[in-house]
């Protein structure tokens, strides 16, 4: 580590950003009564970079070049004042190594907050080991000088807002490699509970101006889980052109690791323009601008979707973690476009869903047409707490689907950037990559007769579910074994026309020696591309994902509970597919947990006078997430969505499986009436 810092080397503020650009700790109530500032200056005259800043800077701080702090380090001289604290160069007296010393501002001295806030960033530092991240040495108080020490490792460097200021906008590669270099040392930091929220191009170092070696600073007002917050709990902190919506006391004002996805993206957005994007300079201007994703047109195209889905208003549409991001960049060309598949993320709550015996509320949604009057579209509600739901058996798998084109993944996500823009990847509902109908089953009339896709393996021949799979009922079928509860050792049928079946009790007792009753579920013809998918990918999988809804039939406004069993390493869709062949996702209410089995809680309210309504739960897990998994708006129809995640885990062969339950809704009035299912004897032909 060389060199004597240029200008503005381990600061608190930019050196030539406004107030607005210096990271504020203010209650909400200052914050609102706070005038608009005006924005910082454009461009900065070019300088020279300075070798020393004067020594007059440290004696307003009345630490002069040559103070000695604790018999241990010596100051050389004064790097930065900011808006809480001052940073320093200095040596260990001993090994006469470079160190940083950071300060509290004299005139802050017996400040609490700001006490709390400088001890909390010195236990929050020696939490943390990554190269990416500057190196806690030592906390210390001198006594003589009755005054506490934070001293670092020193970075020879100049901060990012310096680089863009003199030389402009980083190249697209360079910016890859920057979001890459980040991303894994918020990584690191997130899996010790600790989120910086203070994220800009102040406080982002890079040693000798090299991109690639850049380190995060100023862990001033981070948050780590072990740690309490201190009188700054509460209010807002940050700097207005670089916070989360949820910084701003936006979707319950609680912060973690999406907080830092948000301002990640703001930050790299601001190193692609060599300017930050334009998102405010005072909290009302700010919650202004994070009402929608921001205007990312004049970005290079191929960051537009991944910054889009990371500037998300709400933090449970943005990607899960910074490993989602980070699996996203693997494949993210910075010269030609996006070719890897997305992150799944948690994406818009199923409109019109209500939670129900927790007594929690939702706020208003936009509504599932087929199933209640339409409210306001445009709503973003977030999804409250999720109630315990009921632990579920085990349950099958799903089906294959021949026949539909192959479109290439890469042709898929290149249009994906055409139609990023201002309104990121809310465009894609136009369904641009036509994929034609819902598969058509194929095969002869006896198991095995279907022939095995590109990228998907035959099923398995010595499985039930591989025999069911492989059974032709003809198109628009699917037949799973029913593996526990009550129904357990039935075969349960999806069909929409109930045909295609009969023979399948003889042939299952041929086989298996045990001939299984059937349990028939009568499905519409707009869901039979969720039939189909299932079947496409039935009993290829040795650890499938398993699905079990509470019940199989719901009264209007009941609560369905669902348990999924997902293998490990994989990822996890599960949407809501109507009577009508709408797609709406339900992952945003998967309960909080990491294990195999998760669950989640909904319920439905049918319109009124509405006829009751086979609704179907479908979930897909997969070696990795899909792209139109994580980018469907709800309600695209299925028979145009559910082909083209076929057709994208066919092409880059994805390891998948799949689930498919289904639920009967009901009116109150008709829900003794409804049967939401036909008990098919075990007879035979």
């Amino acid at each position: 580590m060389t060199g004597a810092a240029p200008t503005n080397p381990q600061s608190d503020a930019s050196a030539a950003g406004g107030a607005d650009d210096r990271t504020q700790v203010i209650s909400e109530a200052q914050a609102l009564s706070m005038p608009h500032l005006p924005a910082a200056p454009r461009e900065r005259p070019q300088t020279a970079p300075r070798s020393e800043p004067p020594a007059a800077a440290a004696a307003v701080a009345g630490l002069s070049p040559g103070t000695v702090i604790n018999n241990n380090y010596r100051i050389q001289a004064a790097l930065k004042s900011g808006g809480m604290g001052e940073v320093y160069r200095g040596i260990e007296i001993g090994t006469e190594d470079p160190v940083a010393i950071k300060a509290i501002r004299p005139e802050l001295i017996s400040d609490g907050q700001a006490g709390d806030m400088f001890r909390r960033e010195a236990r929050t530092l020696r939490l943390l080991t990554d190269d990416a991240i500057v190196r806690y040495y030592n906390y210390v108080h001198d006594r003589d000088l009755d005054r506490y020490f934070l001293v670092m490792e020193f970075i020879g460097g100049i901060p990012l807002s310096d680089r863009l200021r003199q030389y402009g906008p980083l190249p697209a590669e360079t910016g890859k490699v920057l979001l890459q270099r980040l991303a894994k040392g918020l990584a690191k930091a997130h899996s010790k509970g600790v989120v910086h929220r203070d994220l800009s191009p102040d406080n982002v170092m890079l040693p000798d101006g090299i991109v690639s070696e850049a380190r995060l600073i100023d862990f001033g007002i981070a948050r780590a889980q072990t740690i309490p917050e201190g009188a700054a709990a509460g209010k807002f902190a940050g700097k207005f052109k670089y916070v989360a919506p949820e910084q701003l006391g936006h979707f319950g004002g609680s912060t973690g690791p999406a907080t830092d996805i948000y301002g990640l993206a703001l930050l790299t957005a601001a190193a692609l323009l060599g300017k930050p994007l334009d998102m405010g300079s005072s909290i009302p201007e700010a919650v202004q601008a994070r009402r929608e994703v921001p205007d990312l047109s004049a970005l290079p195209e191929a960051f537009q979707p991944l910054l889009a889905r990371m500037l998300e208003p709400d933090p449970v549409r943005r990607p899960a973690t910074m490993l989602d991001v980070l699996q996203l960049l693997d494949g993210l060309d910075a010269k030609q476009g996006l070719s890897a598949r997305l992150p799944e993320r948690a994406p818009q709550p199923v409109p019109g869903l209500q939670v129900s015996a927790a007594g929690m509320a939702l706020p208003p949604q936009a509504a599932i047409p087929d199933l209640q009057v339409p409210a306001s579209a445009g709503s973003r509600g977030r999804p409250p707490p999720f109630a315990p739901a009921v632990h579920v058996p085990p349950e099958p798998a799903p089906p294959e689907k021949p026949g539909a084109g192959r479109k290439a993944a890469v042709f898929g996500t290149l249009l994906l950037f055409a139609l990023a823009g201002a309104a990121g990847w809310h465009a894609w509902r136009t369904g641009l990559l036509q994929t034609g109908s819902a598969a058509q089953a194929s095969g002869g009339g006896q198991p095995g007769a279907q022939p095995a896709a590109p990228g998907i393996p035959p099923p398995s021949p010595v499985t039930r579910e591989g025999f069911l799979a492989a059974f032709d009922a003809g198109a628009c079928s699917f037949a799973t074994r029913i593996a526990a509860g009550p129904s357990a050792g039935m075969v349960e049928t999806h069909s929409a026309d109930g045909s295609g079946f009969d023979g399948l009790p003889a042939a299952f007792e041929d086989r298996f020696g045990t001939r299984p009753a059937l349990l028939q579920r009568a499905i519409t013809p707009e869901q039979c591309a969720a039939a189909d998918l299932a079947r496409a990918l039935q009993g290829r999988h040795p650890d499938p994902v398993q699905l079990s809804l509470s019940a199989d039939q719901a009264v209007s406004g009941e609560a369905v509970q669902a348990g999924i069993r997902v293998p490990p390493g994989q990822s996890l869709w599960v949407v809501l597919i109507s009577d009508q062949g709408k797609v709406y996702n339900l992952s945003s209410r998967l309960a909080p947990g990491h294990g195999a089995n998760r669950h989640l809680e909904f319920a439905l309210a049918l319109a009124p006078e509405a006829k009751a309504a086979p609704q179907l739960v479908l979930a897909v897990a997969s070696d990795t997430p899909l792209v139109r998994a994580a980018t469907a708006p709800d309600g695209k129809k299925a028979a145009e969505l559910l082909p083209q995640l076929l057709e994208e885990i066919r092409s880059d062969r994805v390891q998948a499986s799949a689930a498919l339950s289904y639920v009967l809704l009901t009116a109150p009035a008709a829900a003794s009436h409804s049967d939401p299912g036909t008990l098919a004897p075990s007879l035979g032909d």
